[in-house]
């Protein structure tokens, strides 16, 4: 949604807190107001800029870990290889 933030510290290896962007293998939801589909999918193309060691650590976490890494969401995360904002409107 509109105003949402995430912040980087750039450490050895970096640490980004994704707050509602992205979580473990998916991303925030676009379908609540102010949210934008293609703002997301901005922000998701900005994030793949990061250094694939960037430990990601998310507003909520729904999967058993609770950390992930720019690389292994790169490899697994849907929302991440979608190559379209059309793409990551057809998403579940």
């Amino acid at each position: 949604t509109s105003g949402g933030c995430c912040y980087l510290i750039e450490n050895t290896p970096p640490y980004l807190f994704t707050g509602d962007a992205v979580f473990i293998r998916d991303c925030g939801r676009t379908d609540l107001p102010t949210g934008d589909t293609a703002q997301m999918f901005d922000t998701l193309q900005r994030l793949k800029k990061l250094t694939p060691e960037t430990i990601l650590l998310p507003g909520h976490h729904y999967a058993p870990e609770c950390a992930t890494t720019l690389a292994r969401e790169l490899q697994q995360s849907p929302p991440f290889n979608c190559k379209t904002v059309a793409e990551l409107q057809a998403l579940p």
